[in-house]
């Protein structure tokens, strides 16, 4: 018999007659870890079931995959082997919904993974596809514009200070000056 008592904090259940219910044959041992082994498989599956359509071998996804774990290898040899399907669907996003061209992605995988700074944080597709916009702008720039460019900025500003105030110097009649510039003319 099954008792159930419900508050507005809890509801408890109590088995009455627990023996009866038993079936003769029952384990001795509980299962260890249970809950964690069930939770920790429900997670990977999650992960494994996102991917409706799994990638084929041969797919422009798999093969960029297969790319970047290749050259990431090449710095990190013992990088540990990774799911490619979950790879592939990174990538299959960048591709679809970021409007990446495949081709592209390859430039920026090999141009990451032999900058100094970037191969040890490029260690996945959902890195690649969160930093891609920045890594792009890094590799828009030329060895010689790091600190030189400061300089050349400031000069590219005043140059355009300069012109804007070029602009604004035309003569105005003396009957439409304001009285502040009348005064500094005397």
């Amino acid at each position: 018999m099954v008792i159930k008592k419900a508050t507005h904090k809890k509801t408890s259940i109590f088995i009455m007659n627990w023996d009866t219910y038993q079936e003769s044959e029952t384990t001795e041992k509980p299962q260890k870890n249970h809950g964690e082994t069930a939770i920790d498989t429900q997670s990977r599956m999650k992960r494994i079931i996102r991917i409706k359509k799994p990638f084929v071998q041969g797919s422009i996804e798999l093969e960029l995959a297969s790319f970047l774990l290749e050259q990431i290898r090449r710095n990190k040899p013992d990088f540990k082997e990774p799911h490619l399907q979950v790879w592939g669907k990174e990538l299959s996003l960048m591709i679809l919904r970021d409007k990446r061209e495949p081709g592209r992605i390859r430039e920026v995988i090999s141009w990451t993974q032999a900058d100094s700074f970037w191969f040890k944080n490029i260690l996945s597709p959902g890195k690649l596809r969160k930093q891609f916009d920045r890594i792009e702008i890094e590799m828009g720039k030329t060895p010689s514009s790091s600190k030189s460019e400061i300089g050349k900025g400031k000069d590219l500003a005043a140059a355009r200070r300069r012109e804007m105030e070029a602009k604004e110097a035309v003569p105005c009649p003396p009957d439409l000056r304001p009285d502040f510039m009348k005064e500094t003319e005397k």
